[in-house]
């Protein structure tokens, strides 16, 4: 791949590969699409050709993206990197490398074709600071080397590729997937309001008729009920398969390195994402057990840090699905600083009242509001009190903070679980609240802030021993 063309301009600067012109042009239509809809609509009533100003729009945003790509240039020093863009309003960056981060390198499908890679990178402020879109591989690490060698942390020697998933486990992250069951509710509800308006009540009552003459008539309920099951049975089959496709293709080829000072996550099969991110920089360490990884006994890993302010969840995983009797090896691999258990010092027995009684009331003041309009939902509502209060003092149980030389763990549960390790030199503030209710029983709530986004992220350990939860104060001090 022949490299970037020397343009004018910045001084010595270069040119991203023409190839970047389409990633710019989908982001363009990702952030005006409802603009774009709207252009669309009315150009399709003007044009009476929906179809022609489709690719009228298309053609436009395309001919943005290449304006885009001809209006920006980069140039690359030892010490840091500069660019410059925009089309109606110019700005320069200047970013030297000892503020950077992170960097991270993604290659989409069309990068990989082409021999491609995305360069992020980011320094402690929110968002990525300066993003190449496509430059070549070898320009790629060539620029993620500098950026780390400037701030002063060099990669070591290869390390050993960890926390590879199981199909197994794909089955389980397929199936617990939030995106599995907002789309399969999601169809059913928009599924049946379109039958209930195409499909005439009496040719279904036929049909089901039909399907029951092959059994005894007085079967013929049964038959219906089977094939009500059979259906649904076949609804969520269906997701549940399309959904661990999604997953395999967003985490496959997963795997988390360790080399020297450096954490290096590589994910996605179509979509090649792999974060850099400097042990040095983590701020604390989030075990995520979701309800059904509570019941098999699964965990997810996060990892609060400065660098990934803007990104989702995934940009800080460190593993998506490890079984917590792997978890010490793990982390002695991985983050050998966290790799400790803290033991728990949890709510006393005269708090339970309080974690049974604020979901409660919760739900008993929706069922009232409920029965003004929906008289089935309000009694749903108050037939699940006791679940819940039954779920509140499972979290009563697993509340807690805990110490273990530099390291603190505050835990929290409502239906699942989550757990943080935070260093003592990663706190940015603690402190203990007690409203009016909780000093009658000599309770209080600890907190601790940690750098993580524009306002930082707090983690709550709620009703414990008023002497349990200033405890964390007398920690933080270096006091028993």
């Amino acid at each position: 791949m022949a490299d970037e063309p020397q343009v004018t301009g910045l001084e010595g600067g270069k040119r991203l590969h023409p190839a970047a012109a389409l990633p710019k042009a989908i982001e363009l239509i990702r952030a005006f699409l409802f603009q774009s809809a709207a252009v669309v609509a009315v150009l399709a009533g003007v044009m009476r050709s929906p179809l022609t100003a489709i690719l009228l729009v298309l053609a436009l945003v395309g001919l943005l993206g290449i304006w885009t790509w001809l209006r920006y240039r980069y140039k690359v020093t030892q010490d840091a990197i500069q660019v410059e863009h925009g089309i109606l309003e110019r700005k320069q960056i200047f970013l030297p490398f000892e503020r950077v981060q992170a960097v991270d390198l993604s290659a989409g499908p069309i990068h990989r074709v082409l021999g491609l890679v995305r360069v992020a990178i980011k320094t402690g402020a929110a968002g990525t600071q300066v993003d190449l879109l496509a430059v070549s591989r070898a320009e790629g690490q060539r620029i993620a080397s500098l950026a780390r060698a400037g701030s002063g942390i060099e990669a070591a020697a290869e390390g050993s590729s960890l926390g590879s998933i199981s199909p197994a486990r794909y089955l389980l992250l397929g199936a617990t997937s939030g995106r599995l069951w907002v789309a399969l509710m999601a169809t059913l509800a928009f599924g049946m309001e379109i039958l209930e308006e195409i499909v005439d009540p009496e040719m279904v009552k036929q049909a089901l008729r039909a399907a029951a003459t092959v059994v005894a008539s007085d079967q013929s309920e049964a038959v219906t009920a089977a094939l009500g099951v059979a259906f649904t049975l076949a609804t969520v089959s269906l997701f549940w398969v399309l959904s661990t496709g999604e997953v395999a293709l967003r985490l496959g080829n997963f795997s988390v390195k360790r080399q020297g000072e450096l954490l290096m996550v590589g994910r996605g099969l179509l979509s090649r994402k792999e974060v850099t991110l400097p042990a040095e920089r983590v701020q604390a360490l989030r075990l995520v057990e979701s309800p059904a990884f509570l019941l098999t006994g699964f965990a997810a890993l996060y990892v609060e840090a400065v660098g990934h302010l803007e990104e989702r969840r995934e940009s800080t995983c460190l593993h998506p699905a490890l079984r917590l009797r792997e978890l010490p090896q793990f982390l002695g691999q991985v983050l050998p600083e966290l790799a400790a258990d803290p033991p728990l010092q949890r709510p006393p027995q005269r708090a339970r009242i309080r974690f049974a009684w604020r979901s409660a009331a919760a739900l008993a003041i929706a069922a009232v509001a409920a029965a003004f309009w929906k008289p089935l939902a309000s009694i749903a509502l108050l037939l699940a009190i006791p679940l819940m209060i039954v779920a509140m003092l499972r979290a009563h149980r697993d509340t807690g903070i805990g110490y273990a030389g530099r390291l603190v763990k505050v835990r929290s549960r409502w239906l699942g679980r989550v757990s943080v390790l935070i260093p003592r030199d990663r706190v940015q503030a603690a402190w203990t609240r007690a409203n009016i209710f909780q000093r009658r029983i000599e309770l209080a709530s600890a907190r601790v802030l940690v750098a993580s986004g524009p306002l930082g992220k707090t983690f709550t350990a709620r009703d414990l021993d008023r002497k349990q939860a200033e405890g964390l104060l007398r920690w933080l001090e270096g006091r028993p």
